[in-house]
C-alpha cells in the first residue's frame, strides 16, 4: 500500500512535478550508503556533520528521512546505528514513520527495536490511524501482530472502508492464525462487500473462511454479493465445496442487477469448468439460464468459456429464442457460435430426448436436418446418439454447420476442441475428413491443440501424416 504511494511520488519528482530540494541531493551518498547497508560509511558521513534526517523529499533514491530509508532496505544495524545518533522514530512528512513500514513488511527485529525507543503504535499511515497493526496483519507476521497489541495498539482501527481494517487485511491475505489471534482479542466481523468472509472466500483461503464461520460469520452476507458468488471470480474450488458443505445458498443472486444463481453465471463466464461442474452437481438452478445472460468484453474473453457455456447447455441451460445471443460488447465468437446453434426450441426438444426426436423426424413431424442432429448429439457429448445418427445417415460423420458470421464448424472440430476422444474415433471410422478446414483455416488438429487436447491433436497428426482415415 505504502510503496505504491512513494513510486507514484517517484514518477512525479522523476518528470519535475515535484520539486527535490537541494538539502536532499546533498544527502544522496548518505541515503545510498544506508540503503546498501554500509555502516561504515553512514558512521563517517555522520561524523562529518552530515544531517540524518537530510531531505524529505519524493523520488526513488531519497523516499523520506535516513531512518525511513534504513527500515524499507530492511537494514537492521543501519536501523539500530540511527537510532542510537538520536533520529527521531516518529518522524514523518508525507510518508509515514518507520514502524509504519517495518510492520507492513513484517520485520518483527526493527519493529521492536522501534517501540523499545518509544515508536508511536498508533501511528498514522496511507490509510488511517493505527496504520502498523494494519501493515503487519497484511504481512502475515504473526509475533509481529502480537507485539503490537501487547503495546496498545488499537484493534477497531478503520482504513476508511470500516473499523477492524487488520482483521479484513489479515483474512483477505489468507492470515488464518492472525485472523484466531484478533478475533480472540476481541475484533468484530462486520458485514458488506468488504467484511473478512468475501474477502478470504475470493482469494480462495478455505481455511480462514472455515474460522470465519465458526466465529459467526454470516455465510450469505457480502452486500451485493456473497462468500460463494465471490469464490466463482477466481474459481476457487475447494473453498466452494466448504461453503456449500456449511449452507451457502448455491442460487444466491448477486450482481449490480442481481440475477440468480449468480455464482454459476460467473463461473461460465470466468471460463471455470470444474466449479460450474461442482454447482452443476451440488443442484444449481439451470432455468436461471446461466449461460443466456452472460454481459463480457473481449479482454475477458478466454478459449475455457467455450467448455463451460457446452457444459451448461448438456445439463439444461436455457437459451432458446436467441437468448443467449443479446449479449453487450465484445464476445468470444466461438462462444457465440455455439450457443446461435443451440438456441432453439428443438434444440431443448432433442436434448430431453434425442431418440424420440429422431422419430419425430423420421416420421416428418420435425423438420431438423440429420447434420444438425449429429453436430448436438456431439456437443451433449451422447455417444449413443452420434452412434444411432450415424447407422441411420453415414454423411453425418461429416455434418457441418455454418454460423451467421461464415465461420463453418464440422461435428469432427467440435468434438475435437471439447476432448471427446471416443467420439472423434468412431467419426474417423466413419469417414469423418481430418483435413477439412474452415474459413479461418482451422482444422481438427488446430482447434484440439488450441483448447489443449494434445492427445486428439496428436493422434489426428499421425494419421495426417500416414495419410490414412482410421484410428
Amino acid at each position: 500500500m505504502i510503496r505504491k504511494a512513494a513510486k507514484s511520488l517517484a514518477f512525479a519528482a522523476g518528470m519535475g512535478i515535484i520539486a527535490v530540494p537541494v538539502n536532499a541531493m546533498e544527502g544522496e551518498n548518505l541515503l545510498k550508503a544506508i540503503r546498501n547497508g554500509d555502516c561504515s560509511l553512514v558512521k563517517s558521513l555522520l561524523d562529518q556533520g552530515m544531517n540524518y534526517d537530510i531531505g524529505e523529499p519524493c523520488d526513488g533514491i531519497r523516499s523520506g528521512c535516513a531512518l525511513r530509508e534504513a527500515t524499507r532496505a530492511g537494514q537492521f544495524d543501519m536501523v539500530k546505528l540511527l537510532v542510537e545518533r538520536g533520529a527521531d522514530v516518529n518522524a514523518r512528512s508525507f510518508f509515514p514513520p518507520a514502524l509504519v513500514w517495518a510492520c507492513e513488511l513484517g520485520r518483527l527485529d526493527i519493529a521492536q527495536l522501534l517501540l523499545d525507543h518509544h515508536a508511536d503504535v498508533h501511528a498514522g499511515g496511507f490509510y488511517g490511524e493505527d496504520a502498523p497493526l494494519k501493515g503487519a496483519a497484511t504481512s502475515g507476521n504473526f509475533e509481529l501482530v502480537q507485539l503490537l497489541l501487547e503495546h496498545n495498539a488499537f484493534i477497531h482501527a478503520s482504513d476508511g472502508t470500516g473499523p477492524d481494517a487488520a482483521l479484513r487485511y489479515a483474512a483477505q491475505h489468507g492470515h488464518t492464525k492472525i485472523v484466531h489471534l484478533l478475533l480472540r482479542k476481541g475484533a468484530h466481523i462486520h458485514g458488506g462487500r468488504n467484511s473478512p468472509l468475501p474477502r478470504a472466500a475470493v482469494g480462495g483461503h478455505t481455511s480462514t473462511v472455515n474460522l470465519l464461520l465458526d466465529w459467526g460469520a454470516d455465510i450469505e452476507d457480502g452486500g451485493d454479493t456473497t462468500p460463494l458468488i465471490e469464490t466463482a471470480r477466481g474459481g476457487r474450488i475447494e473453498t466452494a465445496k466448504l461453503l456449500l458443505d456449511r449452507g451457502a445458498n448455491i442460487n444466491a443472486s448477486g450482481g449490480f442487477l442481481p440475477q440468480p444463481s449468480y455464482a454459476l453465471w460467473l463461473a461460465v463466464i470466468f471460463g471455470h469448468e470444474k466449479l460450474v461442474k461442482l454447482l452443476i452437481d451440488r443442484g444449481v438452478d439451470m432455468s436461471s439460464s446461466a449461460v443466456a445472460r452472460m454481459r463480457i468484453s473481449d479482454s475477458d474473453v478466454t478459449d475455457f468459456q467455450i467448455r463451460t457455456a457446452r457444459l451448461v447447455l448438456e445439463n439444461g441451460a436455457c437459451v432458446e429464442n436467441g437468448a443467449a445471443l443479446r449479449w453487450g460488447g465484445g464476445i468470444g465468437k466461438d462462444v457465440v457460435r455455439l450457443l446461435e446453434f443451440c438456441s432453439s426450441h428443438a434444440f431443448t426438444l432433442f436434448r430431453s430426448n434425442a431418440n424420440n426426436f429422431i422419430e419425430e423426424v423420421q416420421k416428418g413431424n420435425q423438420r431438423v436436418h440429420p447434420h444438425q442432429m449429429m453436430l448436438w448429439a456431439v456437443i451433449l457429448n451422447n455417444m449413443a446418439v452420434v452412434q444411432k445418427l450415424l447407422a441411420l445417415y453415414p454423411d453425418t460423420a461429416n455434418a457441418e454447420y455454418t454460423a451467421k458470421d461464415g465461420i463453418t464448424m464440422t461435428a469432427l472440430m467440435y468434438a475435437s476442441l471439447f476432448g471427446f476422444y471416443d467420439i472423434v474415433s468412431l467419426l474417423v471410422e466413419n469417414g469423418a475428413n481430418i483435413y477439412r478446414t474452415n474459413q479461418q483455416q482451422s482444422d481438427a488438429i488446430t482447434l484440439a491443440a488450441r483448447f489443449g487436447q494434445y492427445h486428439i491433436a496428436g493422434r489426428l497428426l499421425i494419421l495426417q501424416a500416414k495419410n490414412k482415415n482410421l484410428f
